[in-house]
């Protein structure tokens, strides 16, 4: 006989067997459990049970980890997954059953509550009282994962705002159980400091297993944050790319990576489209430290309140400002745009970007210059309070940048330059600045991160920088298939290695790049080059020249 036959004949002669059957185990739901019809996610609902309620075991799955709950009359109620309950009893003395539970418009009455010896609804006098709902609302993107720990597979990427129930809470993680429907039992678990919670979490149940065995997660990519940028666009010269999959796609090589907040070595991206002025981001307002990407805002401030075109002597500052990374260059600009003050240089710099709705970026300070201390202005500034503490990945909290804020500097700059009608023009900046500011990039000699990732020769004009923990490229590429900017923010607490930054930050370049030139795709990244900071020099260089010439 076939095993086909033989489950069927199980399905259709378990119903009278087990309503028959003694009851030594019982269950209570962790949380709140789904009861289904069969020991399958996908069978229908055939109810909920709650932490609190006692329920009769009936039976256990034979192939899978489910076991069959009755009420106390010992009808069959519906299948609940076993790592969402507890048991009291021997598991091993159930029988087994592939019963399929039929729909019961009949309320049932828990093991706890005294049995009727009929289908009749009692008054549930053991059942506690309803609790409260407690329900946690996303700080800013988030990942939701099958269970407590980052080491769980993830189900989806939650948005800032997006609103959800709480069903338990960990007794040793920190992390609460949530109602999802994207995941295969119907919870899903959020690390706790990522949330902002509304009611009492105290009075949520207690979870206490440290290891779930899970169903098989099929993945499901993420999709960051959809958004605009203020500009004209570009010309159209290859096929219209779809920024959303290659966007799902590249933060799954920064996921690959270890790249997690929930770790504590969190990450941003931010990608725009300038054909169409459309950005998809991930962690895209999460604050980090600004390193020497913040240089850009610098230069766009320098320009904002220059009333004279660049002197010889401002161009070479701005050249070893945004190639060397020269922090006495830096500080002069600052001093440029300060009226001779470098912290008001950088208040105006904060200023700027709050007027052009960057308000997740901000500098405070100048740039510190080794065997030179600060000398601290008569008022010291304050922190904006433009950012919420779970907004920042332990940045530095003088200098702080978002990967959407650099992006969409960079996408103003490149319209702007094209005579678009944007931010920058409102204020101030002319066509000709523009063209200057991603001219001097253009120039940029650090051949390594995003520009690792296409061909030699391709038009990039980006802007570097890094610290101990933080490793960051902001950069804009003009490709024969399309013109776009990436900026990838990386973290890992003290130390990051070059050797995962750099190989990480070329292959998201790379897989973007091959989106954009399908018909000249590059087979692997280059090797890359960073030379030496205290070689670079820029005082008597063609470039000057040609920045002044710049039209």
């Amino acid at each position: 006989m076939g095993r086909g036959l033989l489950l069927t004949l199980a399905l259709l002669t378990a119903w009278p067997v087990l309503s028959q059957s003694p009851v030594a185990v019982t269950a209570e739901a962790l949380g709140q459990a789904n009861l289904r019809a069969a020991a399958a996610l996908e069978s229908e609902l055939r109810g909920e049970i709650f932490h609190g309620q006692r329920w009769p075991v009936l039976a256990r799955s034979e192939i899978y980890p489910w076991y069959l709950l009755g009420d106390a009359s010992g009808q069959a109620m519906g299948w609940v997954y076993a790592d969402l309950v507890t048991l009291d009893g021997d598991s091993r003395s159930l029988p087994l059953s592939t019963l399929i539970v039929p729909a019961n418009p009949l309320r049932a009455t828990p093991a706890s509550a005294p049995a009727t010896g009929s289908m009749t609804p009692t008054p549930q006098t053991s059942t506690p009282a309803p609790r409260a709902a407690v329900y946690g609302a996303l700080a800013g993107t988030v990942n939701i994962r099958q269970g407590p720990g980052v080491e769980y597979a993830r189900i989806a990427l939650g948005q800032a705002g997006e609103r959800f129930r709480l069903t338990a809470r960990h007794s040793l993680l920190p992390w609460v159980q949530v109602l999802d429907a994207r995941a295969p039992t119907g919870r899903a678990w959020i690390a706790l400091d990522l949330l902002d919670i509304e009611g009492d979490l105290a009075s949520l149940p207690l979870f206490t297993q440290t290891v779930l065995h899970l169903p098989t997660l099929t993945p499901t990519p993420s999709l960051g944050q959809v958004s605009t940028v203020d500009g004209q666009g570009g010309s159209q010269r290859g096929a219209p790319v779809d920024l959303v999959a290659v966007a799902r796609q590249a933060w799954d090589l920064v996921l690959e990576a270890g790249f997690e907040r929930e770790s504590g070595q969190p990450a941003a991206l931010y990608i725009v489209d300038l054909t169409s002025g459309g950005a998809v981001g991930f962690h895209e307002h999460l604050a980090f430290s600004g390193t020497s990407i913040q240089k850009i805002n610098i230069l766009t401030a320098l320009f904002a309140t220059l009333q004279d075109p660049l002197s010889r002597d401002l161009a070479v500052d701005v050249a070893n400002t945004m190639i060397c990374s020269e922090n006495v260059a830096t500080n002069r600009l600052l001093a440029q745009v300060g009226g001779g003050d470098t912290w008001a240089g950088a208040a105006q710099v904060t200023a700027l970007l709050e007027n052009l709705g960057m308000s997740g970026s901000y500098l405070l300070t100048p740039y510190t210059i080794p065997g030179q201390p600060l000398q601290p202005p008569a008022v010291f500034p304050k922190i904006p309070a433009t950012l919420k503490a779970d907004a920042v990945a332990e940045a530095d909290p003088w200098n702080r940048i978002t990967a959407r804020d650099a992006g969409q500097q960079l996408a103003s700059l490149y319209y702007c330059a094209g005579g678009g009608d944007t931010s920058l023009r409102a204020a101030a900046l002319e066509e000709r600045e523009c063209r200057q500011a991603l001219l001097v990039m253009r120039n940029n000699t650090v051949d390594a991160l995003l520009r690792a990732g296409v061909p030699s020769g391709t038009e990039v004009a980006h802007k570097h920088g890094w610290i101990a923990d933080t490793h960051s490229n902001a950069a804009l590429f003009r490709t024969p298939g399309g013109d776009y900017v990436i900026v990838l923010l990386l973290k890992r607490p003290q130390w990051l290695d070059f050797q995962r930054s750099l190989p990480l930050m070329a292959e998201v370049s790379r897989l973007v790049y091959n989106a954009y030139n399908p018909g000249a795709a590059l087979d692997s990244i280059r090797e890359g080059f960073i030379p030496e900071a205290a070689r670079c020099n820029f005082s008597a260089s063609p470039l000057i020249d040609e920045l002044l010439a710049a039209p």
